[in-house]
């Protein structure tokens, strides 16, 4: 029975080179971004879990003056 359901469905056949050439696409783009990314972006992702917590420098100015700028607005809220 369930071999006769794919076999009556008209065009069957274009889905698997539909799926393959969209397979092939996001290979050839993955590809072409490992070899254009920027290795610096590389290295940060691949230290990022043995920071332990810790931000990089000029990310945790940054937060920093987040947490104290909101601080601020709550504080002057209340």
């Amino acid at each position: 029975m369930y071999n006769n359901v794919l076999q009556s469905i008209e065009n069957i056949a274009v889905w698997p080179v539909v799926s393959f050439v969209i397979f092939f696409l996001f290979f050839i783009c993955l590809l072409w971004w490992v070899f254009t990314a920027d290795k610096k972006f590389i290295e940060y992702m691949a230290d990022l879990p043995l920071q332990q917590g810790e931000l990089p420098t000029e990310q945790a100015g940054a937060a920093a003056q987040e947490n104290c700028s909101t601080e601020k607005k709550l504080s002057s809220q209340n």
